[in-house]
C-alpha cells in the first residue's frame, strides 16, 4: 500500500468517524436532552430505519456480486 494510499484511507476513516460523532452528537441534543413532547421521535426512528434498509440492501449488492472475489487485495 502507497503512502497516498493510507493517507487516504486514514482521512476516510477521520471523515467517517467525524461524521458518526457529529450524528451522535446531534441525536442526543435534539432528542434526549430536549423537553420529551415527541415530535421528532417519528421522523427519527424513520430516518434510521431507511438507513439500516439502505445499508443493507447495498451490502446485499454487494455480497451477491460474483467479482468481489476478483479483486487481488482478497
Amino acid at each position: 500500500m502507497t503512502l497516498p494510499s493510507r493517507l487516504a484511507s486514514v482521512l476516510a476513516a477521520l471523515l467517517v468517524a467525524v461524521t458518526a460523532a457529529l450524528g451522535g452528537w446531534t441525536l442526543l441534543s435534539t432528542l434526549a436532552l430536549e423537553p420529551a413532547d415527541g415530535s421528532l421521535i417519528a421522523p427519527t426512528v424513520a430516518t434510521l430505519v431507511l438507513t439500516a434498509v439502505v445499508v443493507f440492501a447495498l451490502f446485499a449488492a454487494g455480497a451477491r456480486s460474483d467479482r468481489w472475489l476478483e479483486n487481488p487485495y482478497w
